[in-house]
């Protein structure tokens, strides 16, 4: 592999790493300014799963039994995730 190629390699790297702190950036202040709260990254992707859960939960027509114990399930893990990572949101008075 050339220094170009390698130059070019680093530089699209460096590109998509941008992107992916770009676009977490943009979700923690989406859900903090819809909380009101200021929230961390941790605490971003904790709600973010609750969401992926209930959507998996809820978008199938006709699914499998067991796949919607296994969605259950994972919204059971996610739910309780979440109420312990937001925990300190959840106790101010």
């Amino acid at each position: 592999m050339s220094k170009k190629e390698m130059a070019l390699n680093a530089s699209q790297t460096n590109l998509e790493k941008s992107l992916v702190v770009r676009s977490l950036e943009f979700l923690v202040a989406l859900y903090s300014w819809a909380l009101g709260e200021d929230i961390s990254v941790k605490q971003m992707l904790h709600l973010l799963n609750v969401q992926l859960a209930v959507f998996a939960l809820l978008v199938p027509v006709c699914a499998h039994p067991l796949y919607y114990v296994v969605a259950l399930a994972w919204l059971a893990t996610a739910w309780h995730g979440c109420k312990h990572a937001l925990s300190n949101l959840l106790n101010e008075d």
